[in-house]
């Protein structure tokens, strides 16, 4: 039994060995000849995480502390939420006139008032 035994796993442990080869060479087919495809399996062989990039600063310089790279978030979402210059002014103080009303108003209840106890 104890012969049956080993000649099994010892068969077990040869089909696992040419199941890993074909994966690898299937791995390896999949990758390419391309630089990216190359590059993605060495990266998953490595298991390492990819470098942090650098942010550009206003003057071109790339920036890696998390302070600097905040700050150039910060101005970027700063200018992006920047309200365009108008040249209507009127139409800019109707506008606001407008909203101060709507704002103002009391909100008229539609239907009856939901109360909650504890």
């Amino acid at each position: 039994m104890k012969t049956r035994l080993n000649a099994l796993a010892a068969k077990i442990s040869d089909a696992l060995k040419t199941v890993a080869v074909e994966s690898w060479h299937s791995a390896i087919e999949r990758a390419g000849d391309d630089w990216s495809g190359m590059h993605r399996l060495c990266r998953q062989l490595s298991g390492r995480l990819s470098p942090i990039s650098p942010l550009m600063a206003s003057d071109g310089t790339p920036r890696y502390r998390a302070e600097d790279r905040a700050e150039i978030f910060a101005d970027h979402l700063e200018t992006q939420f920047t309200p365009h210059p108008t040249a209507d002014v009127q139409h800019v103080e109707t506008i606001e006139r407008h909203l101060k009303n709507y704002f103002e108003s009391p909100i008229a209840p539609t239907e009856d008032p939901v109360v909650f106890s504890p």
